[in-house]
């Protein structure tokens, strides 16, 4: 039986040829290119605010205004949450149309003296 022994300048050369695989493919995937992925923290705490919003109705209601107050920053942390949660790399908005120009206005038409 004889026993094979493993070329080091082979492993290595492996090495370095996986290191430059590694290095040079880095940038060949962008994020953008990549499946969008939708963070499930964002849900979790969506759903969160959501309970609390509920949980605001039942609430009496206040002479200070201070549950009208809680209505609306959980209203702001629920658009911010669904922002976050949903995925990022969606294609840009289409520009809007510009609204019509207005006709100008036509000059009154001078009347005759006399009449």
């Amino acid at each position: 039986m004889s026993k094979r022994t493993v070329n080091p300048w082979k492993v290595a050369s492996l090495a370095f040829a996986i290191g430059i695989v590694v290095v040079a493919g880095n940038g060949v995937l962008s994020p953008a290119d990549a499946a969008p992925q939708v963070h499930k923290e964002a849900l979790q705490a969506l759903g969160m605010v959501e309970a609390a919003n509920r949980h605001l109705w039942k609430a009496p209601k206040d002479e200070e205004g201070h549950r009208q107050k809680a209505f609306e920053a959980i209203k702001l942390a629920s658009n911010e949450l669904k922002q976050l949660a949903m995925p990022t790399n969606k294609a840009p908005a289409a520009p809007t149309a510009l609204p019509p120009v207005p006709a100008k206005p036509t000059p009154p038409k001078p009347t005759a003296p006399g009449k």
